[in-house]
């Protein structure tokens, strides 16, 4: 036994010597290093072997490991707690959280299946499937499971939003500046606006087809619980926007008076006069606007009905245009509907700070955009900052014809001349 010691001890000698006489020029910079693993991110076979290289490649290997985490119902939520309670310091590195609860399915919510969006039917027969929700968090996130201090994006998809629930979350996660709901369903108005209203720290939200049964319980004004102030916001089409906008500016005004960033899909008047209002309470604070109209006959009407316009934007600086017609052929084949509302709304913009422009259309529709309009519109000298008029074009592939190309140059000359009409290519989603 004494022998074998000596001989370990002689052995650990011998390395410590070896690494001692290694040159310095033999030695990867530490910058040289992160850097080479930073090619890596989204290679989780080569991270791993980073992360088993030595204990200098570890904290980089893992910041790119664990940066985001995805948690989904009865496949990874037992592999994460386990992960985090038996290695704290991996909690360390996570960033980004997306937590999926898409596999329960619920009688109350089946039976109002036969109604449309934007939001349930009005006959819950019970709330299971909340406590389903919220028992499967307290497993997930259990006492003994470390604060995720460092993580500022949170994700739920298809998850039941409540009160409960962001009672178990937030002691984990108080940190959450951007929350995004994609597909989650709420017992009630009131549910949501508590729910969100446990994220104090939140600037960024997105609210993607989320649905509540109507005439529901309505939010209680707690001033202890304010509203989150809002920097960017995102809304989906498939949603009751009207409602959530209506609440906000009678309860939480202050919330989205500084709204920076606001992109919204209009699917009627009753979305319109929501956008319109929203708009107005952020006023010259709105810097960037990303609007469309989908599944709407005449989008016109629609601005001329609700006074849609975008003079009270007079710190706007990136406006986004949506002018696809594909949903709206699918719903309406027989229609091609008017573009009109684009020289319209354009038509209001009074920003002096405006820099970009962008229409984001199909190939088919660019020829169909009044585009000698746009260019009398555009060379208005409220325009005159303007830097890039940008042309997002859906193609089946990412060439552009160039016939049509030089016909979008030869039909707006004014804007031509002064060199800051650009083109890009997408490739149409047969999802749309």
């Amino acid at each position: 036994m004494q022998l074998m010691t000596t001989s370990a001890q002689r052995m650990r000698h011998a390395v410590a010597q070896t690494t001692r006489r290694v040159p310095s020029y033999w030695r990867i910079p530490p910058e040289l290093r992160d850097g080479i693993i930073d090619q890596l991110y989204a290679d989780r076979a080569a991270l791993k072997a980073c992360s088993l290289t030595c204990r200098a490649w570890l904290p980089r290997s893992r910041h790119h490991l664990f940066r985001k985490i995805s948690i989904e119902h009865g496949h990874t939520s037992d592999a994460f707690s386990l992960l985090v309670r038996s290695t704290p310091a991996i909690a360390n590195y996570i960033r980004e959280i997306e937590i999926s609860d898409t596999h329960v399915v619920c009688a109350w919510w089946e039976a109002t299946s036969h109604l449309p969006w934007p939001t349930l039917g009005p006959v819950p027969q019970r709330r299971t499937e909340v406590h389903d929700t919220v028992s499967w968090l307290q497993r997930v996130f259990l006492p003994t499971t470390p604060p995720l201090l460092h993580v500022e994006s949170l994700r739920l998809v298809g998850f039941t939003v409540s009160s409960a629930a962001a009672q178990v979350l937030l002691p984990h996660l108080r940190g959450i500046t951007a929350l995004t709901l994609d597909g989650c369903k709420a017992p009630s108005f009131a549910d949501l606006i508590d729910f969100l209203r446990a994220f104090p720290a939140l600037d960024t939200l997105r609210l993607l087809a989320v649905q509540w049964i109507p005439r529901s319980r309505a939010p209680v004004h707690t001033p202890h619980a304010p509203f989150p102030r809002l920097r960017r916001l995102e809304v989906s089409r498939k949603i009751d926007f009207a409602q959530v906008v209506a609440w906000v500016l009678a309860h939480a005004a202050p919330s989205v008076a500084a709204l920076a960033s606001l992109e919204c899909m209009i699917s009627g008047q009753g979305h319109a006069s929501a956008v319109r209002d929203l708009l107005h309470a952020a006023g010259p604070a709105l810097e960037r606007l990303k609007i469309g109209f989908l599944e709407t006959r005449d989008p016109t009407d629609a601005l001329q009905a609700t006074h849609l316009d975008l003079a009270p934007c007079t710190g706007l600086r990136h406006l986004h245009l949506i002018c696809s017609t594909r949903h709206r052929l699918l719903t309406q084949p027989a229609c091609r509907p008017s573009f009109s509302w684009i020289v319209l709304l354009l038509s209001t913009a009074v920003s002096p700070r405006l820099r970009s422009i962008t229409f984001t259309l199909a190939a088919d529709d660019l020829q169909a955009l009044n585009l000698e309009g746009l260019d009398v519109v555009l060379a208005q000298p409220r325009f005159a900052g303007l830097r890039e008029v940008c042309f997002e074009v859906e193609e089946q592939s990412h060439v552009l014809a160039w016939t049509r190309l030089d016909q979008v140059h030869s039909r707006m000359s004014s804007l031509n001349k002064r060199g800051v009409i650009r083109f890009s290519a997408m490739v149409a989603s047969a999802a749309c």
